[in-house]
């Protein structure tokens, strides 16, 4: 193989290049014609050393697009080094002095290195046989420097926002981490949890000499809302009556920011619910209702029914057995007003107790007994009333009467017969 026009002295270190080798290279003499190929020429490897140091660099000739241009017939001679009388300086060494290529993709070594602070250029230069000179078909640039960076680059982490509320994020967060230098760093990092009050990111940024830099962010994380456990009190309420809901909010994380509820309300009675919600420090809300039951006031049977739980002083009412006793009530709101329901008291069946022997102490009544279930209004007395025909067979035993209001009670007392 003849090498015309080649460099005669070492070469400078590399780190990456990939050129293709171009025919007829400016300030090159050699024999070029159309069918000369073209030779791509890949070398890897750092391009920066300090003075007296070798580098090592890995040189490849890889396949083009029509297939590998030389072979063992047609051997690439390659000198990489300095690119003395090109702009080189004569300075950089390189060993070995020649590379020879018979196959693509194979990759072989050579070391560069340079005495010299400062940069120096660097050539491939190539032949073929027959006294084919493809001339410079690469430069790259070594770098020669008194102290290598072993420094590495300070990180910072920047969250995409400010926490969303009392210092806390309440949704999915995005972290970018930057370098103070020219730094390759890892990819945004997106956190949505778990909640915790310390989290701590950690991000690596490395800078061109392959020195790499740690930095963290802190954050506190809170997307779940506070807890309730809502309540009315007092529960049941009065009818017109007042009461008091609470959110009963607990967060045991950011801990409770506010909670509130509607007005209770008692104008009607049965059972009602009222709306509750707390928002906690992060700014996550809850919401919740509280059940609760409005009543009336009951001041127990009227007479002639003693009703002992009610009325004080009083002892239990004996009927004589075979009678009519008149069940009387009266509905009231909590104020003491008599109040009509919306639907009619219900006379439920009655349930015999245990045995007495108490004689009779209530006047005997022969009213007529009333027909169905459902207690009978007097708009002049503001009274409800259910006659109940009672037997004989019922004597000697005490008995449980009860009604069904409609605020869903339902209100019992015991008499007995003789």
């Amino acid at each position: 193989m003849i090498i015309t026009s080649v460099r005669r002295t070492g070469l400078p270190a590399l780190v990456t290049l990939a050129v293709l080798g171009a025919l007829g290279a400016p300030g090159l003499a050699g024999v070029a014609n159309a069918s000369t190929p073209s030779v791509t020429v890949a070398l890897i490897g750092n391009f920066t050393t300090t003075p007296g140091i070798h580098t090592t660099i890995q040189v490849t000739v890889p396949s083009g697009p029509s297939g590998c241009p030389i072979s063992p017939a047609n051997e690439l001679l390659l000198e990489v080094g300095d690119a003395f009388g090109f702009g080189g300086d004569g300075t950089v060494n390189n060993s070995p002095p020649y590379l020879t290529f018979g196959a693509c993709d194979t990759p072989q070594q050579i070391q560069l290195w340079d005495s010299v602070v400062g940069q120096h250029l660097v050539a491939a230069f190539g032949a073929l046989p027959g006294g084919v000179d493809l001339g410079v078909i690469g430069t790259a640039t070594l770098t020669v420097v008194n102290t290598l960076d072993a420094t590495p680059p300070m990180v910072t982490l920047t969250p995409d926002r400010g926490p969303d509320a009392g210092g806390y994020y309440s949704h999915p967060v995005t972290v970018r981490a930057t370098a103070n230098e020219p730094a390759t760093c890892d990819p945004d990092l997106t956190y949505g949890g778990p909640d915790s009050r310390f989290v701590q990111l950690k991000m690596d940024c490395t800078d061109t000499a392959g020195n790499v830099g740690h930095g963290t962010v802190d954050l506190q994380y809170d997307a779940t809302g506070p807890v309730l456990n809502p309540s009315v009190s007092p529960n049941p309420v009065l009818l017109a009556g007042t009461a008091t809901a609470n959110a009963g909010a607990t967060d045991a994380l950011s801990g409770v920011g506010t909670q509130n509820c509607a007005a209770v309300s008692s104008s009607s009675v049965g059972a009602r619910t009222v709306q509750c919600s707390a928002t906690d420090m992060a700014g996550n809300t809850t919401t919740g209702t509280a059940s609760y039951a409005v009543v009336y006031r009951w001041d127990g049977f009227q007479q002639p029914v003693n009703d002992t739980a009610h009325q004080v002083g009083l002892n239990a009412s004996i009927f004589k057995a075979g009678s009519t006793v008149p069940v009387k009530l009266q509905l009231k709101d909590a104020n003491g007003n008599v109040v009509q329901a919306a639907t009619a008291p219900q006379w439920l069946a009655p349930q015999k107790g245990s045995a007495t022997t108490a004689a009779v102490d209530e006047a005997v009544y022969t009213d007529a007994a009333s027909v169905g279930s459902s207690f009978t209004y007097d708009p002049s007395t503001r009274t409800y009333q259910f006659n109940w025909n009672t037997s004989k067979a019922m004597a000697g035993f005490w008995w449980k009467i009860s009604v069904k209001l409609d605020d869903g009670t339902t209100q019992t007392v015991a008499i007995g017969f003789k």
